[in-house]
């Protein structure tokens, strides 16, 4: 294993050398743009289907890439709102897409085109203000939360209920994915938790919010809308609201973060993904209590983030793309070389690495916390 250590880090340490990164981060990464045949830069939403294609939303359609190209789905197979925020797909393997006209398309594989759902009248009629930024699918009922009628339940049949005996306007909310029975709901005051089979689920009293009829939790601050909340694990939530992120925990309000989220998430070790609005990039919380992290790209506003099923990461931006990280386990020393190329490479077993570079001078790095130390050629 310490072989494997040194060895990618080598590897990293090669490249981390010369210029190629614009974007800052702890690990090797691709960047795919309209250069590469996105059909625009600002992405939203990345998914791995069940066949392993990755799909790409974004301000200009969909995109699906098989691992060499992309094939971009737009107006002409289908799409007659191009505006694409979400991506899901079903049990069955069909990809779902919503957007801004608040409309949903279903993909299909023996036409390879999308198809608009046919009671989109009944969504839209519901949705009185807002977008389809997002809904979840379990079995054949489809969910969307609402800022006019609380939270919108329809079937694949058309049979179609709202507020769900949730009277409050809804930002957000995920489905509990540890046991596929819970709905987090993130409302405009309030944070509930509810079962699909209408079972109210007890959520312990957190600080600085009041318990209300035993099931609904009311933040008693100065913050009224929560823009998103994300289930990180039993006892581990976290929720937007306004400009601040709150992390919270079944003893109270952890963390309070005074940044723009803009996507929160979790990998499948469970480590926390924030990335952040205004260029301020996106993170992998290896303790969000502790603040300990690393950085995944930095300076970039972050939309989203999957980890497929080889662990590679991927990584949807406003206006710079989508990002790709095929191997976690290469880290890339952000250190530079301005005086000259490597010659020569070597490393101890007190995970040293020391380069002999062109210039005469000789650099010792600690890989474990990136420092350098440069020993100068004698004049």
């Amino acid at each position: 294993m310490r072989f494997l250590k040194i060895l990618y880090t080598i590897i990293a340490i090669i490249c981390s050398y010369s210029d190629l990164y614009s974007q800052k981060s702890d690990y090797l990464y691709e960047n795919f743009t309209t250069a590469d045949g996105l059909p625009s830069n600002q992405t939203y939403h990345v998914i791995q289907d069940k066949d392993g294609f990755i799909w790409i939303a974004g301000d200009n359609g969909v995109s699906k890439f098989n691992g060499i190209e992309f094939k971009n789905y737009g107006i002409d197979e289908g799409l007659s709102d191009i505006t694409i925020f979400n991506l899901v797909e079903d049990q069955h393997g069909n990809i779902w897409a919503g957007g801004l006209k608040n409309e949903l398309y279903i993909y299909k594989k023996e036409t390879d085109r999308f198809e608009a759902f046919k009671y989109n009248n009944l969504i839209k009629n519901e949705i009185k203000s807002g977008f389809l930024e997002e809904f979840i699918i379990t079995e054949d009922t489809i969910y969307i939360p609402t800022l006019s009628n609380g939270l919108l339940k329809i079937s694949f049949n058309g049979s179609i209920t709202n507020g769900q005996a949730i009277n409050d306007n809804l930002t957000d909310f995920v489905l509990n994915d540890i046991n596929k029975k819970a709905i987090i709901y993130g409302t405009i005051n309030l944070i509930k938790k509810k079962s699909v089979r209408n079972k109210y689920l007890n959520f312990s009293g957190l600080n600085n919010i009041k318990k209300n009829n035993g099931h609904f939790y009311k933040f008693e601050t100065a913050y009224t809308s929560i823009r998103n909340v994300s289930h990180i694990n039993d006892s581990l939530y976290i929720a937007y609201i306004g400009t601040n992120i709150f992390i919270l925990d079944n003893n109270g309000i952890v963390t309070i973060y005074n940044k723009q989220a803009t996507y929160v998430g979790k990998t499948k070790k469970g480590n926390v993904i924030i990335g952040f609005n205004h260029n301020n990039g996106i993170f992998e919380y290896v303790d969000i209590k502790k603040d300990v992290k690393k950085c995944i790209i930095d300076e970039i506003s972050a939309s989203g983030f999957l980890e497929d099923r080889d662990g590679g990461y991927w990584v949807t931006s406003l206006d710079k793309g989508i990002f790709y990280i095929k191997n976690i386990y290469i880290k890339l020393l952000n250190v530079r070389n301005k005086e000259g190329n490597i010659n020569h490479l070597t490393h101890n077993n007190k995970n040293l690495l020391f380069t002999g570079n062109q210039n005469g001078s000789i650099h010792r790095i600690n890989i474990e916390n990136n420092s350098v130390i440069e020993y100068k050629r004698p004049k």
